[in-house]
């Protein structure tokens, strides 16, 4: 399968690798060189995850003292 990927985002889609709290940070740099590997490419032809809000984790401390427009 690893040799059909063209890009993480790919892959992503197929598997829900990447959707996790980290949305990636911990496991795209690691599947990134699996697929390399795989397709016998460097991982630097892998295209990476796309990333997406929020680009960091936010805190629910951050979110505690929001309130709701009604």
């Amino acid at each position: 399968m690893a040799e059909d990927i063209r890009d993480l985002n790919e892959l992503k889609r197929m598997t829900r690798m990447g959707m996790g709290s980290c949305q990636g940070r911990m496991c795209g740099p690691a599947v990134q060189e699996i697929v390399a590997r795989a397709k016998g490419i460097p991982p630097a032809e892998i295209a990476p995850l796309t990333p997406r809000p929020p680009i960091r984790p936010v805190p629910m401390t951050a979110l505690a003292g929001h309130t709701e427009l009604r």
